[in-house]
């Protein structure tokens, strides 16, 4: 039964989770995550090729027209640019890729709702969202890095994809595309630059989150758009050099090409478009150029005059053509370095471009850079996979009943609140080593909150089940037992106990020496209302410390330590007891002789007030001999089905009994002690011996005198003298042992037990 309620109370605290926490919450954490992770370097080279606010004071303010950003692209594609992409606003048209997709089972936005899309970024300081641009599919969240953006859309009936993915796709000659509501892959890469497949995760409305590497875009690998207009001008200058240096008759009985005729039929092919014959002979060019401007042309034409004016022209029209290369060649080769295999993205990065693009400009945050954002995610992998929703629930539902699986086996409630925290610090942590190391988001707020509901639900149904227990088991007792005690018994099978066991441990033993007295002097309804306050004073001492008050019989109380949940300081425990039971009798002695005298407490028994009455009229002071015996004893709970009790099973009870009367053979006022017990708390204790075997005790007495905490060393030396004096005694030298007893006794004249071995030794057979 208890089962089956674990089992439900798992299903209930997910469904609790999935009714109360929204979605919303685990999408919040989920950008975080996004913004949170460190970025990885692309596997592609990736260039942002910026038009910023120095490109506008060049160009006059003016944003690089069709003609202007094409001429640009084919010098980034001459220098080794593999391929690249632009993010020029949203007049750049979207390119079909109905073809590629093989599979869809997703939602996808409609034309009407991509077309005009209008970017929310922050604000500059970070804080504040621009209001004023509307926001419509995309989103940005203020103070973060994070935005969203549909990459694949319908237009009637066919698949279209954002300018930016779909110059990415081209790039990596996608072949196949799936989609659905959680992620789109792309596959069968025609070019192994990175691993296929690629999964970009869907947010819930079908945009993609993404995430700028970097806090500005000035820290990405840049080439700024003016250097393509650069060397534009340069090779334009260059090609112009050229005509004017063929005019002279510079390139006359060359050896090879003309390098003149080989630039102009690159212009052609430039002109026609086709763009490998342009780049084929571009290349042929700079390589006869390098061998025209070598020195070998420059010499024979300069041999081959004797006019000096001639000769100096040939040399300066040479050496001006060498720094006009020479430029070219440093600027194509800054250039080539980055743009070598990369993938390179044309973009407007500047706040002064925002009077001729649709969307707001942040210093830090430009409203374009799509593409380079989305390049730089698929190339380094760094999206997160959120999983569907009811991987969530699976993943709530292992983890809540893998916890209740091992609540099951756990009796003691703290150990239960330990695992709680333990198992649901254990899920977030698994659940960020998914989201960091492999980029998976399994969310959160379901798993860890249906673990925090079930173990809340499992603890207070624990509490009320101990405390259940605890009553019952309380109440099978005949005997008042200590609280801690009780719950140490369930915490433990209770088989040993009702089985029986042998154990060690201490027994306290009580009595009143002069009961007898007791017995003369006061009547039956007094006597056994005396003696019940004095057994209620003994009991509350024995619970303090963690004991069991194994019986009463008559005047004698029984007490166990150390059992039957076993301690390895019972002994200290017994004696803490004994001598907070010597107090008792000392403040008993106290009320005998006041309360005569007053008014009778409220509540207190008439009987009893009485008998306080008749003992001090009659000046009786109250004497108990208190003994704590230490050994294996078996014990058991013994009695009816209904109602038991804790008892000793065994005789050593009446060791306990001979060792508390041998007080009175040797006229002690202490707590009386066996050797078990004495060796317990002999660092604690200063302890002197009585005497050895008797024919009433078959072990040695010991008798407590002080704690070891006191201050005066007087009982410490004392004790050490007597313990000698019963050392000579053993030893049979009894007057060497007589002399000290003597010396002993007229120290403490009070010590009645030193005067009784006095007598012994005397030979008298009475005590004073």
């Amino acid at each position: 039964m208890k089962k089956v309620f674990y089992i439900l109370a798992s299903v209930f605290a997910v469904g609790i989770s999935m009714l109360f926490l929204l979605s919303s919450c685990d999408k919040k954490i989920y950008f975080a995550l996004q913004n949170f992770m460190d970025r990885r370097e692309p596997k592609v080279p990736l260039v942002l090729a910026s038009f910023s606010d120095s490109d506008f004071e060049k160009t006059g303010f003016s944003v690089p027209s069709k003609e202007e950003l094409s001429e640009a692209v084919l010098v980034a594609q001459e220098l080794g640019a593999a391929g690249f992409g632009y993010d020029f606003g949203s007049k750049i048209p979207a390119e079909d890729i109905d073809s590629l997709v093989v599979k869809s089972s997703a939602n996808l936005p409609k034309e009407k709702s991509l077309f005009s899309i209008k970017l929310v970024f922050p604000s500059k300081n970070g804080t504040k969202i621009d209001h004023k641009t509307p926001q419509l599919p995309s989103q940005i969240l203020a103070s973060e890095k994070c935005f969203s953006r549909h990459l694949v859309y319908l237009k009637d009936g066919k698949y279209f994809a954002e300018p930016g993915f779909s110059a990415i796709l081209d790039f990596l000659g996608v072949k196949k595309i799936e989609i659905s509501d959680s992620e789109i892959e792309l596959a069968g890469f025609a070019d192994s630059k990175i691993a296929s497949p690629v999964k970009i995760p869907r947010a819930p409305d079908g945009s993609v989150l993404l995430k700028y590497p970097a806090d500005s875009w000035k820290s990405f690998c840049s080439v700024p758009f003016s250097s393509f207009a650069e060397l534009g001008m340069l090779e334009e200058n260059l090609h112009k050099y050229l005509n004017v240096m063929s005019s002279r008759g510079l390139f006359c009985d060359l050896n090879s090409e003309n390098p003149l005729d080989v630039y102009n039929s690159a212009l052609l092919a430039k002109k026609s478009g086709d763009k490998n014959q342009y780049f084929s002979l571009k290349k042929k060019f700079y390589m006869l150029m390098r061998a025209f401007l070598g020195g070998k042309q420059e010499k024979a034409l300069s041999d081959s005059t004797t006019d000096e004016n001639e000769r100096a022209t040939i040399k300066n029209s040479f050496s001006t053509c060498r720094v006009i290369f020479s430029e070219v060649e440093t600027l194509r080769t800054k250039l080539s370095e980055p743009l070598s295999g990369s993938f390179c993205v044309f973009a407007l990065v500047s706040e002064s471009a925002a009077d001729f693009v649709p969307s707001p400009f942040d210093s830090k945050f430009p409203a374009p850079l799509l593409s380079y954002v989305l390049a730089n995610m698929i190339f380094s992998g760094d999206f997160i996979r959120a999983l569907p929703f009811v991987f969530q629930i699976l993943i709530a539902l292992f983890a809540c009943l893998s916890f209740a699986f091992l609540a099951l086996k756990i009796r003691k409630t703290p150990v239960l609140v330990g695992l709680s925290v333990f198992w649901i610090l254990l899920f977030a942590s698994v659940l960020v080593f998914l989201a960091v190391y492999f980029r998976i988001f399994a969310g959160f707020c379901i798993p860890l909150a249906s673990l925090l509901i079930l173990s809340l639900v499992l603890n207070f149904s624990h509490f009320r089940e101990n405390e259940k227990k605890l009553i019952e088991v309380s109440q099978s007792f005949s005997q008042v037992i200590h609280g801690g005690v009780l719950k140490k018994i369930m915490s433990h099978p209770f088989d040993f106990v009702l089985d029986g066991e042998k154990s060690s441990v201490s027994l306290l033993s009580l009595s009143i020496r002069n009961i007898s007295v007791l017995r003369a002097i006061l009547s039956g309804n007094q006597f056994v209302a005396f003696l019940n306050h004095y057994f209620d004073a003994a009991a509350e001492c024995v619970l303090k410390s963690n004991g069991i008050v194994e019986s009463y019989r008559d005047d004698e109380v029984i007490a166990v330590f150390g059992a039957p949940e076993h301690c390895e300081n019972h002994g200290l425990l017994a004696l803490e007891a004994a001598l907070a039971i010597k107090k008792q009798i000392k403040s008993i002695n106290e009320d005998i002789k006041i309360l005569p005298n007053s008014p009778k407490p409220d509540g207190m028994n008439d009987d009893l007030f009485t008998a306080f009455f008749i003992l001090s009229n009659n000046g009786v002071k109250i004497i108990a001999d208190v003994g704590v015996w230490g050994g294996e004893s078996f014990l058991a709970c013994m009695g009816s089905e209904s109602k038991k009790s804790f008892r000793i099973a065994d005789g050593s009870w009446k060791n306990a009994i001979a060792l508390k009367d041998s007080a009175k053979k040797y006229d002690a006022a202490g707590i009386m002690l066996n050797g078990d017990a004495r060796d317990s708390v002999r660092d604690e204790y200063i302890i002197r011996k009585l005497g050895a075997d008797s024919e009433d005790i078959s072990e040695s007495v010991y008798e407590v005198l002080d704690s070891f905490s006191s201050d005066d060393d007087k009982i410490f030396n004392y004790a050490n003298f007597w313990n000698q004096a019963v050392a000579l005694l053993e030893k049979g030298e009894n007057e060497k042992s007589l002399a000290m007893f003597v010396k002993l006794s007229e120290g403490r004249p009070g010590d009645r037990s030193a005067r009784y071995f006095i007598n012994y030794l005397n030979g008298s057979k009475t005590k004073e």
